[in-house]
């Protein structure tokens, strides 16, 4: 006789998507649209068109994607830059999905265990958290290290390794400094972990100070990559915009009015919930 917990978990299982070709399941998106998709990575896709489109429960469907590593690999930096996506296009507090998230409440639950000084309690958390997202607690206290000096110190051993979230973070430290070619190259190619870094590989293409040369066309690509994996940000909305502008003044016509109304969606500024 089985329990519930056991009917529960089996039942689970039953509604995981298979991966033959024949799949499909039905997906709710955006406005409770159902649509049918042939397994988890056509979920992924149909996530971030719709998120393109600027919808708030795309966003965060997708971040649970990456979180759960569910039809992409598990990756904590393009979760919480989604879930942060989500916030923005909500008006919504930041972090208000992400603590909603199985890793945002794992977090407030070690938490309240160091509040109760139950050490073993918070322990256990830490070590599942680490499991399922390494590095992530390791990165979160690195953060926290107030000296850039200090912080480069800390990050360049483990970079050295090739560990790819503190590359993304010493790249980001060197492009808001000196950007060079080098940099450039270590930027392109944590982009391809990080998608959220085309935005700013575009900005450095718009005129960085230290930049090589400014290339309109370069910028525009950038900005195209980050938006294919609906990872551009305000500010590259904005750019990718004034991209566009500078093209239309030489008489071309790089995108149609329809991508340009859904880029100032993207682009417009939303009022958080706290400012209300």
């Amino acid at each position: 006789m089985r329990t519930i917990r056991e009917f529960a978990f089996f039942a689970f299982f039953a509604l995981l998507p298979v991966t033959s070709a024949c799949a499909q399941q039905k997906l709710m998106v955006g406005n409770g649209q159902a649509i049918m998709s042939d397994g988890w990575a056509d979920s992924v896709a149909v996530y971030r068109e719709r998120a393109r489109q600027g919808e708030v429960e795309a966003y965060r469907k997708l971040a649970w994607c990456y979180e759960n590593g569910i039809g992409v690999d598990a990756n904590f930096i393009n979760m919480m830059y989604l879930y942060e996506r989500a916030d923005y296009m909500s008006g919504k507090r930041p972090h208000y999905y992400f603590r909603k998230s199985r890793l945002g409440q794992m977090l407030e639950e070690m938490e309240r265990k160091y509040q109760d000084n139950d050490s073993i309690g918070a322990t256990e958390i830490s070590t599942r958290i680490n499991k399922e997202w390494p590095s992530f607690l390791w990165m979160m206290k690195v953060m926290n290290t107030g000296d850039k000096k200090e912080l480069i110190h800390i990050l360049e051993p483990e970079a050295r390794k090739g560990e790819k979230v503190t590359r993304l973070v010493l790249a980001s430290l060197a492009a808001d400094s000196v950007c060079t070619d080098a940099c450039v190259s270590e930027l392109e190619e944590v982009a391809t972990y990080a998608p959220m870094v085309y935005n700013r590989l575009g900005q450095i293409y718009m005129g960085h100070p230290d930049s090589t040369q400014t290339d309109i066309d370069r910028a525009i690509g950038y900005f195209r990559r980050a938006d294919e994996y609906a990872m551009l940000s305000q500010k590259g909305a904005i750019s990718l915009l004034e991209c566009y502008r500078i093209k239309m003044e030489k008489g071309e016509k790089p995108c149609d009015e329809m991508e340009l109304s859904r880029l100032r969606r993207l682009s417009e500024y939303r009022k958080s919930a706290e400012m209300e």
